[in-house]
């Protein structure tokens, strides 16, 4: 236990309705009381959330539900997330007595579909920490499935240095992106202008030739920065076999 991070407390995290992380029994529960059907079921698969529903006290319609929607449907939404927006037909009356039916945003019966979402959505949280047992629940699920996982740092480490030149010393940022390279199948190098992204790139190119993980590395590099990479991999690996092809030389198709 000692790898793993430390627990999580609400607060750090938001008990968002609809997370996939949040148990179902939990939304199912809070379903049940807010709906008033004991009978209610809350399945979450890898496609989303489904609710089956068939005794939702009207009562609970009237109050979770809107004049288009009804409290299922309003928490379908909530859990799986997704517009809001709801249409209305609205007829044009053109010349000569024609017509046409356009479909046009239901202004206020979008308005009230979002401010029912939003609501299923906060009394959840609001539910969720009104007792102890529930809030611990949710806490602990976070905690199993969401922070579970510390960050491999790569600091202090160093790439394998074979036939790297003496007259350069890397900065310990470079030597642990090159570590990071060597280790791990795509790796963007971000450092500010000027804290040697060249330089760290070539050496973690290096030592995954060195270390077996590649062949022949291979870079491409923008024409105006060709001359830059050059002199740097010379200067870097000296005794290094190092092939540059400009864009003027380069292979035609069909050609080898």
């Amino acid at each position: 236990t000692g790898s793993l991070p430390p627990p999580r407390k609400i607060g750090e995290f938001k008990a968002k309705l609809g997370a996939a992380w949040i148990p179902e029994q939990l939304v199912q529960t809070y379903l049940r009381e807010r709906f008033g059907d004991p009978t209610l079921v809350v399945v979450h698969t890898h496609a989303g959330w489904t609710i089956k529903a068939h005794a939702v006290l009207d009562a609970a319609n009237t109050l979770h539900g809107t004049r288009r929607r009804r409290a299922v449907d309003v928490a379908m939404r909530a859990l799986n997330g997704g517009s809001t927006q709801l249409m209305a037909e609205e007829v044009l009356h053109l010349s000569g007595g024609r017509t046409r039916t356009i479909q046009v945003v239901d202004e206020d019966a979008t308005r009230e579909y979002r401010q029912k979402v939003d609501a299923l959505r906060a009394g959840f949280e609001a539910w969720v920490l009104d007792d102890e047992d529930r809030l611990h629940t949710l806490t602990d699920a976070y905690n199993t499935q969401m922070n579970g996982h510390v960050l491999t740092r790569w600091d202090g480490m160093k790439p394998p240095a074979d036939g790297l030149t003496k007259d350069r010393t890397l900065g310990g940022h470079q030597d642990a992106a090159a570590v990071r390279m060597l280790h791990s199948k795509s790796v963007i190098i971000a450092h500010e202008v000027g804290l040697g992204k060249t330089t760290t790139a070539i050496v973690g190119a290096m030592a995954l030739k060195q270390a077996g993980r590649v062949q022949r590395p291979f870079v491409v590099a923008p024409k105006k920065a060709l001359d830059v990479w050059e002199r740097e991999a010379r200067f870097l690996y000296p005794n290094a076999r190092i092939l540059v092809i400009p864009r003027s030389r380069s292979p035609q198709p069909r050609s080898r």
